[in-house]
């Protein structure tokens, strides 16, 4: 274990060596008691891994004035303080602390919830940050690599005018959605980045979006919305709130706008933008459609919501047959016994359940009867893209809609409210294609080293 002379030591090795810039902890360096060799700007830190500091502005200030004290003439030191996220709302409080002393600052906030302080960084005019070489190899709770930082996150193309969204979620780190919104931003030259942002509970929700409102500096522009949050962003966007939205009782939608915060939902609109794609029809041919619907959960009550909404004539079968009973009525369509799903005189066959999600990708919410050249078959699972259920329905010679088709067009529409522009379905496309492809990879390379080491 090292003291803290030891450490100061090796940093004015390093500096004597070429280095242009050390960072060392400002309680060593006090206790070492002697000027930062000459030739180096020097990075004053405080690391705190139990919690945020309750005294944040006067940490730096303090810093600072260790800074003044021991940084050679002419080479004005940083200050860094680095403390152990407790909520995505210390983000936005490292960006502030960041953004009022611009290029002597840097601010993070560790952990996944903090992902922004490091993001962001460049927008607010820090110092710099702090990231690994490479994936799976950082030296720090929630520190990402330089390439995604560089490519995914635009850092070099973040200006102070770079408007901020993501997903608010638990979980989010897997989520497809920063891959295609930041290459869409590219692609469009549009100033804006989109972060994963991990969002545990209600009450960090509505601390985190009322934070984003009262700091109309911050940047925020719209989020997407997920599990398990899609009910409490509802209930924070208050009377603004499409209508269809508010019968669902979900949003995953929230644009922030000059008049006030906005609520949408896409999971019904992409649904539907799905089937008319891949069924060749245009919405009023949705007027007395027969559909059946398998699963009464929060997805299928998006698709019955739309469905509904378009006059089509939808039956629900569920295993737990009361809640299949609760969402008919609250619509105005159909229940049926799980049992004779199979049975259905439906057009089109929409599965909203989890049946078929990797890794259980074995399983079929429908019998093999239930499919036939003669209905339409949707199945909103998206990984694997093919699910057993599409796989009969081809091979019996049904039309097939993936969920791919879905989660890009309700994207594509979460884009368009967010910029008054249209999405590029095909890149959109093209990248959640390829990142299904890697993750299928990614499990295969696991499953194989799993039994070479057994």
């Amino acid at each position: 274990m090292h003291s803290s002379a030891d450490r100061f030591e090796i940093l004015a090795e390093a500096v004597s060596a070429g280095a242009a810039f050390v960072d060392i902890e400002a309680a060593d360096l006090v206790e070492a008691g002697a000027q930062a060799p000459t030739g180096a700007r020097l990075v004053i830190s405080h690391h705190d891994f139990n919690g945020r500091p309750s005294d944040l502005a006067d940490l730096f200030e303090r810093l600072e004035a260790i800074g003044r004290d021991r940084s050679p003439a002419g080479s004005p030191a940083v200050a860094k303080v680095a403390w152990k996220s407790e909520g995505p709302v210390d983000s936005i409080l490292a960006c502030e602390l960041m953004r009022v002393a611009p290029d002597r600052r840097i601010a993070i906030a560790m952990g996944e919830k903090g992902l922004a302080s490091r993001a962001l960084a460049a927008k607010f005019g820090a110092f710099g940050t702090f990231c690994s070489p490479e994936h799976n190899r950082a030296t720090a709770p929630g520190q990402v690599s330089l390439a995604e930082m560089l490519h995914q996150y635009r850092w070099q193309r973040q200006t102070p005018d770079t408007r901020v969204l993501g997903v608010l979620g638990n979980p989010v780190a897997h989520s497809l959605s920063p891959a295609i919104f930041n290459a869409q931003f590219d692609q469009s030259d549009f100033d804006a980045v989109y972060l994963p942002t991990l969002v545990e509970t209600e009450s960090e929700l509505h601390a985190f979006l009322d934070a984003c409102r009262e700091r109309p500096w911050f940047g925020a522009l719209g989020f997407s919305v997920t599990v398990p949050h899609k009910r409490a962003a509802l209930a924070w966007a208050g009377d603004h709130v499409e209508p269809l939205a508010r019968r669902i009782g979900a949003v995953n939608t929230l644009h922030f706008t000059d008049a006030g915060v906005r609520a949408y939902n896409t999971d019904y609109s992409g649904a539907l933008a799905a089937i008319t794609q891949g069924m060749g029809i245009t919405d009023p041919e949705f007027a007395n459609l027969p559909v059946a619907v398998l699963g009464a959960g929060g997805v299928a009550r998006a698709v019955v919501a739309g469905l509904c909404d378009r006059g089509a004539k939808v039956t629900i079968y569920n295993r737990t047959a009361q809640s299949a009973t609760d969402l008919a009525s609250e619509f105005g369509c159909d229940a049926a016994n799980w049992d004779d799903r199979h049975r259905h005189d439906a057009k089109l066959i929409v599965n909203c359940t989890s049946v078929g999600m990797h890794p259980r990708v074995d399983a079929s919410p429908m019998p093999p009867d239930g499919l036939s050249d003669k209905v339409a078959v949707f199945d909103t699972v998206y990984n694997p893209r093919e699910t057993k259920l599409l796989r009969q329905a081809r091979e019996a010679g049904a039309v097939t809609i993936d969920g791919v088709a879905m989660f890009v067009h309700q994207a594509a529409e979460q884009y368009r409210i967010w910029t008054g522009s249209d999405a590029d379905l095909s890149l959109f496309e093209r990248i959640v294609t390829d990142r299904l492809a890697e993750s299928r990879q990614t499990s295969a390379d696991r499953a194989s080293d799993t039994r070479e080491g057994q």
